[in-house]
């Protein structure tokens, strides 16, 4: 009996069963598909910024604030839902509207100004609304007041070598009024 308590425990421990992830969270499991970051070059941090146009400025509260990516540096995964494969990471925020009317934010941008080479990652949605996330959005509104969770969707077709620096990632929007 307590062999098969053992075998039940690790199974659910590598498995994630219990909610504790499996033990290989920054990557695929071994031997799932090809090895997209060869040099295991870690996402460092994920930052937005926000180009207000008009005369208002800084309605839009982002949380948490600074670096978006909790759970940076992070590895991105191998993703191979949508044929291709690739890797990904998903980042998750809030945006605020503290402003007193409704307000629009478009024109997502992401890039890395820290790399030499063109960027790897790209922002292949920003996806809405929690807790499904199921939603691309190029643009999202949001009322006085309103808080709308929303999610990055972040992948690369290859990770290059970048010197064991890793990246950092700029993402930036501009306000319509």
């Amino acid at each position: 009996m307590l062999e098969i308590t053992a075998i039940v425990l690790l199974a659910g421990l590598f498995t994630g069963w219990f909610g504790l992830g499996s033990t290989n969270p920054g990557g695929p499991a071994l031997g799932t598909g090809p090895d997209l970051n060869p040099h295991g070059e870690a996402v460092n941090g994920v930052y937005l910024s926000i180009q207000y146009s008009g005369n208002s400025t800084g309605y839009f509260v982002v949380r948490p604030s600074g670096n978006l990516c909790s759970g940076c540096p992070m590895v991105p995964a191998l993703d191979d839902r949508f044929g291709t494969p690739l890797v990904s990471l998903f980042v998750y925020f809030n945006l605020t509207n503290s402003g007193t009317e409704y307000h629009e934010l478009s024109g997502w941008n992401l890039t890395d100004p820290g790399y030499s080479g063109a960027d790897p990652f790209s922002l292949r949605a920003v996806l809405c609304c929690a807790p499904l996330y199921g939603e691309s959005s190029a643009m999202i509104g949001a009322a006085p007041g309103q808080t709308v969770p929303l999610a990055f969707y972040v992948t690369a077709e290859e990770v290059p070598a970048n010197g064991g620096d890793g990246f950092t990632l700029d993402v930036s929007a501009t306000t319509s009024g």
